[in-house]
């Protein structure tokens, strides 16, 4: 019995397709902890993701990535208003910086 050449490709293209990754979201491992004034722990931070440290009375303070990747924070809750800086993987921010958003690239 032969198997047409088209049948055959066909067939392969559908099983690739079915053993592929459905997303590509990615997150950082691990957790990023701050005080706003109460401790908060955000675990595995998705990538892309703007995080709102601040609530309306304060702003986040004790930040700590343990994590993988860079913490990007913010002047804006909304992740606006400008970079502030970037915590490295696995360090912890100077205890007076304070920000009002997170994300992770």
């Amino acid at each position: 019995m032969r198997i047409h050449p088209a049948l055959a490709a066909t067939a392969g293209a559908a099983l690739l397709v079915l053993t592929l990754p459905t997303g590509t979201a990615s997150a950082a491992t691990g957790t990023f902890s701050y005080a706003n004034p109460t401790p908060q722990t955000i675990v595995n931070p998705a990538d892309g993701t703007c995080h709102a440290l601040a609530d309306e009375e304060f702003r986040a303070t004790h930040l700590s990535n343990q994590t993988d990747k860079g913490a990007h924070l913010y002047n804006g809750a909304d992740c606006t208003g400008g970079l502030i800086g970037v915590i490295q993987p696995y360090s912890t921010a100077d205890p007076a910086l304070e920000a009002d958003g997170l994300r992770y690239f």
